[in-house]
């Protein structure tokens, strides 16, 4: 069997156990006092409804997790609630097994200051030289989730009996699958839960200094220790897309003030400065992915991830998957055996291996869209009587409010509710595609997203700006009242906004709570006025699972997409975006501390292919904020009133033509690769070399 550190004779036994029948205080206190662990929660069948030979399958399966984690020589502390429906078992590492775990691993830990602040291997030789500086979260060796990071894959290790005869893992997603599809009821593993514990003393640490202070810098080499790479290289996108957006935001409301003004005067709202304004937005949306491509880099250099991608590891689901080739296949590289693969295969003439399942996403993919657009027209038609009047606001804001409803119901049917624990078509599909590395998955299902939310949020909108007045639809043109379809879309685009927020906190508030109210009917409720404590483990189970960070970017890159693309259509719209991500911001960071599960170790050197979506709107937001101008308004009739049809679409191409020039500008003077950051990187990494040099450690370069 593979072990990813040492066999249980070579670990330190673990010192401490604590036993099912410890003082609930004092399970409490060790819970919230001890350091980093794992819980993992067991159901307990009704001795007064299950039979004898259940609750006694129960207890062996509790007794054989417990004894294969103590074989593992992990501490195990073990307690029951209140009303013994559930067994938790807190699993945490000695301090000695942490050190030999992670020099063989190769965890990495900061040196210190005066020894250059690069990121280096764990050695216990370089311990005993004090080479490491202390953690941010408060340790002085390990970060909290470098610890629960071996604790759980050493108790995902296949223990070993001192005589060399073998013990069989315990298969943890097995065991927990099994309990979802039977529940209390039939034989066997009554595992229902398996998660790594927040610790309480850091976790109180970033509630005070980041959830609950909505302007104060995010800590965000404390958030790096404590959830990853992945998690603070979110929380950096997060903070930089606010601050970029105060720029659109203020002068658009300067200008959304200006157009108020000249409608009380002539009853319109386009201006003269449109033009500006739309100047601005394209090119804020040019040099907004420039500068982000500068600290993404930045942040590759200061966390050492450059080369995470080549160092990555498979995903269980790859390699678990019966489409994966196991020992079979010849690498054409090094000519042995790869002990894991799948076929990238081909499209033509026939579909094999992943393009087959990729073409069969493609497919359906494909069929939402037509779907989206028939949908979305026949919609305009049906409320086209409402809409072909002078007074036609009536008529925008209920297209406004079907639309919206239509994107949201196919965003629920292909991304899916987690709150319902409802998998969506988009991660069915892509799951088939059987990606090897989770950073290639999650390229993948990021590009099928786009592929369909292209379609489904923004036709709407396209629609109105450019094809209502321009395409027949059904041998007739659907055309906005007196061709003057710029009021609809500003109408469309704000009521968008809003109920498709609105159905996000619905999504996020509403949707757990009925699940809540069902699973909860027929508990039994605590007598009136009797206060049940709990410990940290009890109230951590009952939190919901944590969101993966892919969607954390999901509705904040489409919010963009709105401001990006059709921002010029109702200027105050960035503004009202930026004033509800500033409650976001702290609302996402208060639930991932207070309401979720803390989430497993991820890392990321980049925010993936959402780069390559920002880019796209980069592109499409001088196509559509040029034909806004030409097209949808009169934003450049102020400036040229005797313009023919003809003249205003070359004048159109021009504009957006400058523009693009103005974005290959900025591209060429805004570096993606910070000078600085990359001189203090090499100087970290030659620092730490002649360092480990002098002190004749062998290939120093490798650590």
């Amino acid at each position: 069997p593979r072990l990813f550190a040492m066999r249980a004779k070579d670990r330190s036994r673990a010192t401490r156990y604590g036993g099912g029948e410890d003082d609930d205080a004092a399970a409490v206190a060790l819970v919230s006092m001890g350091p980093p662990a794992m819980c993992a929660v067991f159901a307990l069948p009704d001795p007064d409804e299950a039979i004898e030979e259940v609750v006694k399958a129960a207890e062996e399966e509790r007794i054989r997790f417990k004894g294969i984690m103590r074989s593992l020589n992990l501490n195990v502390q073990e307690m029951k609630n209140k009303d013994r429906t559930l067994c938790f078992f807190k699993l945490s590492a000695p301090d000695t097994m942490l050190r030999y775990e992670a020099q063989e691993k190769g965890v990495r830990l900061r040196l210190r200051e005066h020894l250059g602040s690069a990121l280096c291997k764990y050695t216990g030789e370089l311990e005993a030289k004090k080479a490491f500086m202390k953690t941010s979260d408060g340790f002085e060796l390990f970060c909290s989730q470098q610890q629960l990071t071996i604790i759980e894959e050493v108790s995902r290790t296949e223990p070993w009996r001192n005589d060399g005869e073998e013990k069989l893992k315990f298969e943890f997603e097995a065991k927990i699958s099994e309990f979802e599809s039977s529940g209390r009821s039939g034989m066997g593993s009554k595992l229902c839960a398996y998660f790594p514990l927040h610790h309480e003393r850091i976790r109180l640490k970033l509630i005070s200094e980041w959830s609950t202070r909505p302007f104060n810098p995010q800590p965000l080499e404390i958030i790096r220790e404590y959830f990853g790479e992945k998690h603070a290289l979110f929380w950096t996108w997060f903070g930089f897309y606010i601050t970029m957006l105060w720029i659109p935001g203020i002068l658009g409301a300067i200008l959304f003030v200006l157009q108020v003004q000249d409608f009380l005067e002539v009853n319109s709202m386009e201006s003269p400065y449109m033009l500006v304004y739309g100047v601005v937005l394209c090119l804020w949306t040019s040099a907004f992915t420039c500068l982000w491509k500068s600290l993404e880099k930045t942040r590759q250099f200061e966390w050492d991830t450059v080369a995470f991608e080549e160092q990555e590891e498979l995903r269980r689901e790859f390699m678990e998957d019966e489409k994966t080739e196991q020992g079979k296949h010849d690498n054409e590289v090094t000519g042995e055996k790869d002990r894991y693969y799948f076929d990238e295969g081909e499209y033509f003439p026939i579909p094999t291996g992943r393009s087959r399942e990729k073409a069969w996403t493609y497919a359906v993919i494909l069929l939402v869209d037509i779907f989206i657009l028939f949908l979305q027209t026949f919609l305009w038609q049906m409320l086209h009587p409402l809409l072909d009047v002078e007074d036609n606001v009536a008529g925008s804001v209920m297209y406004g409010v079907a639309s919206s409803f239509v994107i949201w119901g196919v965003d629920l049917i292909m991304d899916g509710v987690p709150e319902l624990s409802f998998e969506g078509i988009v991660d069915r599909l892509t799951n088939n595609e059987n990606w090897d590395t989770f950073t290639r998955y999650e390229d993948a299902l990021i590009m099928h997203t786009f592929m369909y939310k292209m379609v489904n949020k923004f036709f709407p909108l396209i629609w109105v700006a450019f094809l209502a007045n321009n395409v027949k639809v059904s041998g007739q043109y659907w055309r906005c009242y007196n061709w003057e379809c710029y009021p609809v879309l500003s109408i469309v685009l704000v009521t968008q906004i809003i109920l498709l927020q609105i159905l996000y906190y619905v999504q996020i508030y509403v949707f757990p709570a009925l699940r809540k109210m069902m699973s909860s009917e027929g508990k039994p409720a605590p007598p009136s006025g009797m206060r049940v404590i709990r410990a940290p483990m009890e109230i951590q189970y009952e939190w919901h699972n944590p969101t993966a960070v892919v969607d954390y970017y999901m509705v904040l890159v489409y919010q963009l997409g709105y401001v990006a693309l059709f921002g010029l259509a109702c200027p105050v719209v960035p503004l009202l975006c930026n004033v509800v991500n500033m409650f976001e911001l702290r609302r996402k960071a208060n639930s991932l501390l207070c309401e979720t599960r803390r989430p497993n170790y991820e890392c990321a050197s980049d925010i993936g292919t959402y780069q390559q979506v920002i880019d796209v709107f980069a592109v499409l937001s001088i196509i559509t904020t040029s034909g806004v101008l030409g097209i949808t308004t009169h934003g450049l009739y102020f400036y040229f009133p005797d313009m023919s049809m003809a003249d205003c679409m070359w004048a159109t191409l021009v504009v957006e033509h400058l523009l693009f020039l103005g974005k290959l500008f900025l591209e060429s003077v805004i570096p993606t690769e910070p000078a600085e950051a990359r001189a203090n990187y090499e100087l970290q990494q030659e620092t730490k070399v002649k360092i480990l040099t002098n002190w004749n450690i062998p290939d120093p370069e490798t650590y």
